[in-house]
C-alpha cells in the first residue's frame, strides 16, 4: 500500500503544446555526485507571468505572458522564471520565437560555475536555445530548416570528450548529441529544399573555459521521414535511437563512433497498430502488426506515437499511442532483439 501526499501545486500556461521535463541535477556516475545531490531534481515547465500594461486612462490591465520556470525538487525551490520575450531579447537577430514547443533538461557531470540548471528549448520559429538558469548560453538558428518548428528533442544519455577547436591549449570539452524532430515538410510554409524534419546537433561544453557552451548542427546523410516526428527515445548506451512518427511507425537509428567520427545509420522501422504498412528491419530483425479486425466491426486504431522509452537494462522498447477521435489507443512493448 502506497500513500501519496501532495506537497505543492504548480500553475502552468493555459494553452501549450510543450510538455514539462523532470531530470536529475547530476548523473548517477558523476564524481561530484554526493549523497545530498543524488536526490536533487529539476522540473521545467511553461507557466504564465502576469504583466501590467497602462493604457491612456492610466488604468492597468493584466496580460498573461508565457515564461519558462525551473523548480528544484524535492526542496521546492524556485530556481528561475524567464519570460519568452526576455529570452527573445537576449538573442541576436531574432524577432519572434513564437511558442516554446519542447523543453529538455541536461544532467550535469560536474558543477558548472554559478549555474544550477541547464536546459534546451525548441521554439516554433525553428530556433534551438541553450539556457542556464534562464539565461541564454547559446543559440542555433534553424537546425531543421528555415522557419520549421522544433516539435520534439532528445539528448543522448552518454557523452564523449574531444579537443576543443577554439582552444589554443588543447582543452578537452564534453560533447553530447541531440536529436531534433519537426512536422512533415509538406505542412510547413517553406522552401522545398529545406533540410527536413529530423536533425542532429552537437552540444559542446566545458566549465573550465569560462563556462564555454556551443551548439552546432551535424551534417548527416540520413533520409527524412515522410511524416512528422512526435517523440524520441535513446537506449541507455546511446547507440540506438527510436523515432516515433505521426503515421504510427517507429524508426530505429544506429548512432556510433568510428575513427572518432559520428556515424548515423537507419536500421528500418517498426509498425504499430493502426499504421499503414508492415514493419521492415535490416537483417534478422522483424516486427508484426495486426491486419484483421478483432470482432464483427473493424477497429479504428489511433496512429500517432505520443511517447516511447527504452526500459532500463532489459532494453525493451515501450510505445504509447493514446486514443483520440473515437479510435482505440495502444500501449505496446517491443522485443526488438528477438
Amino acid at each position: 500500500l502506497y500513500c501519496v501526499t501532495v506537497f505543492g501545486e504548480i500553475h502552468t500556461y493555459d494553452i501549450s503544446f510543450c510538455n514539462s521535463d523532470l531530470w536529475r541535477a547530476y548523473t548517477t556516475t558523476s564524481s561530484s555526485n554526493s549523497n545530498n545531490s543524488a536526490n536533487v531534481y529539476f522540473l521545467a515547465h511553461l507557466c504564465q507571468e502576469e504583466t501590467d500594461d497602462d493604457d491612456n486612462n492610466n488604468s492597468s490591465t493584466s496580460n498573461k505572458e508565457p515564461s519558462i520556470e525551473i523548480i528544484q525538487l524535492p526542496q521546492f525551490v524556485f530556481i528561475c522564471q524567464q519570460s519568452i520575450n526576455s529570452i527573445q531579447t537576449s538573442c541576436q537577430n531574432v524577432t519572434n520565437l513564437g511558442m516554446c514547443m519542447t523543453l529538455k533538461g541536461i544532467e550535469k557531470t560536474y558543477p558548472i560555475n554559478q549555474i544550477h540548471s541547464i536546459l534546451l528549448a525548441g521554439f516554433e520559429s525553428g530556433h534551438l536555445i541553450l539556457l542556464g538558469d534562464g539565461r541564454v548560453l547559446s543559440v542555433l538558428n534553424y537546425p531543421l530548416g528555415q522557419s520549421i518548428p522544433i516539435m520534439t528533442l532528445s539528448i543522448q544519455p552518454v557523452f564523449k570528450q574531444q579537443l576543443c577547436k577554439e582552444s589554443t591549449n588543447r582543452m578537452e570539452t564534453n560533447v553530447k548529441f541531440v536529436a531534433l524532430g519537426g512536422p512533415s515538410v509538406d505542412s510547413c510554409d517553406t522552401d522545398t529544399s529545406v533540410d527536413g524534419n529530423i536533425a542532429f546537433v552537437q552540444l559542446e561544453f566545458d566549465s573550465q573555459m569560462s563556462n564555454y557552451f556551443k551548439l552546432s548542427k551535424i551534417h548527416k546523410s540520413l533520409n527524412n521521414c515522410i511524416t512528422g516526428i512526435s517523440c524520441f527515445a535513446w537506449r541507455d548506451d546511446g547507440r540506438l535511437l527510436a523515432v516515433g512518427q505521426w503515421d504510427g511507425k517507429i524508426r530505429l537509428i544506429d548512432v556510433h563512433f568510428k575513427n572518432n567520427l559520428l556515424k548515423i545509420k537507419s536500421l528500418g522501422y517498426l509498425s504499430s497498430l493502426g499504421s499503414l504498412n508492415e514493419g521492415s528491419l535490416i537483417g534478422e530483425w522483424s516486427s508484426t502488426t495486426l491486419t484483421q479486425p478483432h470482432g464483427p466491426n473493424i477497429d479504428q486504431q489511433s496512429r500517432l506515437i505520443r511517447s516511447c522509452t527504452f526500459t532500463k537494462q532489459s532494453h525493451f522498447l515501450i510505445t504509447s499511442v493514446p486514443a483520440n477521435g473515437g479510435a482505440l489507443g495502444s500501449l505496446l512493448v517491443w522485443d526488438i532483439y528477438r
